[in-house]
This record gives structure tokens, C-alpha cells and sequence, in this order.
């Protein structure tokens, strides 16, 4: 809770991706789990995926459908109207924890802000519009979903 610098930051983002692939896949989310005792590994799940398909996909390149996949949900999110103003935490995150092991710690609000904007530019977003940009969109094959020529 005391760090929301950029390696953080950069790990958040890999386990989103990696969070977000397994949604795509449809796949359990408790034999992936994210330490030690994870029945299966993300190496597993390219064999699984290649075996079960019959393609020849690669860890990076399931890595890179899930990105797509986050993109295209911000997009569809920003063309319903979400906004940067709903990208944040409960006030109670704010507020320091009453119990348990970080008793008395707090999310710190300026620093959350800084993680957020830090986020975004790793994620290609948009500084401004906090939306994925042009460039990222195009890069994804997803310009048709950019939300800014949908108001148009």
C-alpha cells in the first residue's frame, strides 16, 4: 500500500493482461492463480489453448489478444459515456484500514493519481481522453472502435 511507483505500476498491468486473457479464454481462474501454489503455468495455458485449438499461438501473442480485448472494453466504456471520474477507488480505500495487516495504512490519493496517469501512458491511453489513442487503437486493429469518430 506504501508503493504506486512505476514498477508497480508495470505489474499491475501484467497481471491485468494476464487476469484478462483467462476471461477471453473462458478459463478458471483458481488453477491460474498468481503465486506458488498455481496448479498450472502461463506456459501451461499456451499449450492448452494451442492443443485445444489446433493453432500455434504464443504466450506473447495470447498476451496480446487480452490487451486487445482491455482496449476494446475502454473503448466500448468511453462510448457509453464512462469518463476518467469513474476510474477510482471507494473513499473508503482513503481512509486508513481499521484492521489486519495494513492497519492504520491508507491509500495515499495524490500518489493513486500519479499510478492512474502512469497507467494510462503505459497502457497507450490517450493523456487527455484517458481513451486508447489513435496509434494504439491501430496498432490493435481496432480503429472502427475508436469512441471519438463514433460522436462524430
Amino acid at each position: 500500500m506504501d508503493d504506486l511507483g512505476p514498477d508497480e505500476v508495470r505489474v499491475f498491468i501484467y497481471g491485468q493482461l494476464r487476469w484478462g486473457l483467462l476471461d477471453c479464454l473462458g478459463a478458471c481462474k483458481f488453477v491460474f492463480i498468481p503465486h506458488s501454489a498455481a496448479v498450472l503455468e502461463p506456459n501451461d495455458l499456451v499449450d492448452l489453448v494451442n492443443a485445444s485449438t489446433g493453432w500455434d499461438r504464443s504466450l506473447w501473442a495470447l498476451m496480446k489478444d487480452s490487451e486487445r480485448a482491455l482496449n476494446l472494453a475502454r473503448c466500448f466504456n468511453m462510448r457509453e459515456g464512462f469518463t476518467v471520474s469513474d476510474e477510482t477507488l471507494p473513499d473508503r480505500f482513503f481512509g486508513k484500514l481499521a484492521f489486519g495487516q495494513w492497519k492504520g495504512s491508507k491509500v495515499d490519493g495524490r500518489q493513486f493519481d500519479e499510478a492512474l496517469r502512469l497507467h494510462y501512458e503505459m497502457m497507450g491511453w490517450d493523456g487527455d481522453t484517458e481513451v486508447s489513442s489513435a496509434a494504439k487503437l491501430h496498432k490493435l486493429d481496432l480503429a472502427w472502435a475508436d469512441p471519438r469518430s463514433a460522436r462524430k
